[in-house]
């Protein structure tokens, strides 16, 4: 392995993991950013299969991440895999989908065990998602007897006045 392949990997990741802080924070700008424009994602676990356009505005609709008090995806192993400028990335990850008492599922806590299987493109100097498709493991539904309390100061935001965005 070269210093090219491994800037081009540290690259890569970085895609990835902003994709996951604009998944949690709501930053839809930041979400579309890791997607060339003529991208194709399938979410077909969750009922979508579509473009760029058409995913962002799936994820932004009411009844799905915007829906849920909070989210968290980890990412776990990635493997990257780089050839030239195309590269193929799996992540594995863990989604948590914490309810509110509106919400359809109640005061419920899901979680779904998920790889990310990616082709990465680099046009213009720069790695975007080209094709992603999402890979569905297992998943539950908790319910919660009770949360833990917290001072909401301490809290995680779902908005670019989450504490990761300060410098």
């Amino acid at each position: 392995m070269d210093l090219a392949e491994l800037i081009a990997r540290r690259e890569i990741e970085d895609v990835l993991l902003r994709y996951y802080r604009g998944i949690d924070r709501l930053d839809w700008p930041l979400v579309e950013s890791c997607f060339h424009p003529d991208a194709h994602a399938d979410f077909s676990g969750f009922g979508f299969s579509g473009d760029r356009t058409a995913f962002l505005a799936f994820l932004q609709a009411s009844e799905t991440l915007p829906a849920f008090e909070r989210t968290m995806h980890v990412a776990g192993n990635m493997l990257v895999e780089v050839d030239g400028d195309v590269a193929h990335a799996e992540t594995y990850c863990v989604a948590h989908h914490r309810g509110t008492t509106d919400h359809a599922w109640g005061e419920s806590f899901a979680l779904n065990w998920l790889r990310y299987c990616d082709r990465l493109d680099r046009r213009g100097g720069r790695w975007a998602i080209a094709q992603r498709v999402v890979v569905v493991e297992w998943g539950a539904k908790v319910a919660i007897d009770e949360w833990l309390a917290f001072a909401p100061e301490t809290l995680g935001r779902r908005d670019r006045s989450d504490p990761s965005y300060r410098r």
